[in-house]
């Protein structure tokens, strides 16, 4: 109005999404319904959690092996999602020349990052002939204690993951 006064009116459309760790046989989900039964179906394996208040969820698949090319199903009763798992590896991570490579579906665009203990840094890299590298030289010093991952994402948010770890010896003397 004239005094500078208004009324707003604010509204959320939830966007759920998840992303498959599948070498360590878990899924992660955001923005679902709070509170609800959430399912998960790989093919024949059903299982089911309940969301926290923020709509995360999180499912343990094992022993059940999930694998590149199955179809992952999550319903929370309002909102139902499909993705299929990528073929997606990380196959050198060079402490020397601080790089991260793999594999994914040849001409596929990777998210590739890497943190040390100040910073992550992430880049887009394509899959050229089904190979990738992303360089962090400069950026990230990849040494024991760092780490990262490499995501592909489907066109509805959705996505497939691996992560990446350098252990940081220690020891102890008695």
């Amino acid at each position: 109005d004239d005094e500078g006064n208004s009324t707003r009116v604010r509204w959320y459309v939830p966007d759920p999404y998840f992303v498959v760790y599948p070498h360590s046989e878990e899924i992660e989900g955001w923005v679902w319904a709070p509170f609800a039964l959430v399912s998960l179906t790989i093919g024949t394996y059903h299982t089911s959690e309940v969301s926290d208040k923020d709509g995360y969820v999180y499912f343990n698949t094992f022993p059940f092996d999930i694998s590149s090319g199955q179809s992952v199903i999550i319903n929370d009763g309002f909102n139902e999602k499909t993705h299929i798992v990528k073929d997606i590896t990380i196959t050198n991570i060079d402490q020397i020349l601080d790089t991260v490579s793999g594999t994914a579906e040849p001409e596929s665009i990777v998210n590739v990052g890497a943190c040390d203990e100040f910073d992550c840094h992430w880049q887009e890299q394509p899959a050229t002939g089904g190979v990738w590298s992303a360089s962090f030289l400069g950026v990230i010093e990849i040494a024991p204690g760092s780490s990262g991952g490499a995501h592909q994402w489907d066109e509805n948010g959705d996505g497939t993951s691996v992560n990446w770890y350098i252990d940081y010896p220690r020891f102890t003397v008695n």
